[in-house]
């Protein structure tokens, strides 16, 4: 059986090394299904004693869900180094994002699928699904003429019942399904 191809995008303060680490029980779990493939955001964090990334900046400062700005330094180069890891690793069959990850990532499924910005010359393989943990819409206005468009790649959105960040954003995704109670259950 051939693997499902998957690239992970990490949260903000994060980085490829520890998404991974995080992620340890859930890979476990995909193992005989996917192989995963992390990739670090390539904007440091100024200030930080790890080695934090963000996939953009909300301000010079750094970065806040729920800051509206205009700002969103960093973001071509993110969009820049997946376009060229997904050229040089793929093709991939999905992408997980998390948190920063997750909001970077429907930007970057709408930007593939409309062919915008980077990717006008995309012919890749299309993605064929996502997965969005703990996603949130960037506030910043320099992003509201890419949410103009509408993704139609299978997603999965999930959302923690009780997080202050997603609880407000998540009712404005499209067609989206209330899930309370999930189980993985594999068979051989």
């Amino acid at each position: 059986m051939t693997l499902l191809k998957v690239l992970c995008l990490h949260g903000y303060r994060q980085n490829a090394d520890i998404f991974r680490e995080k992620t340890g029980g859930f890979r476990k779990s995909l193992k005989k299904f996917c192989e995963f493939s992390f990739l670090c955001a390539p904007n440091m964090v100024e200030n930080s004693t790890a080695n934090d990334c963000a996939w953009w900046f909300s301000n010079p400062q750094g970065f806040s869900a729920q800051e509206y700005s205009d700002y969103d330094a960093g973001l071509r180069e993110s969009l820049a180094i997946v376009k060229k890891h997904m050229e040089e690793e793929g093709p991939f069959d999905g992408i997980i994002g998390f948190s920063q990850g997750a909001a970077f990532l429907l930007i970057l499924q709408i930007i593939m699928e409309h062919k915008l910005y980077d990717f006008s010359d995309w012919n890749m393989k299309p993605i064929k699904f996502t997965v969005l943990v703990a996603p949130f819409l960037s506030r910043c206005s320099l992003h509201k003429n890419i949410y103009a468009y509408k993704s139609t790649m299978p997603s999965l959105i999930v959302c923690g019942k009780t997080d202050s960040v997603i609880s407000r954003d998540a009712r404005r995704f499209n067609r989206r399904s209330a899930i309370t109670k999930f189980s993985l259950q594999t068979t051989t």
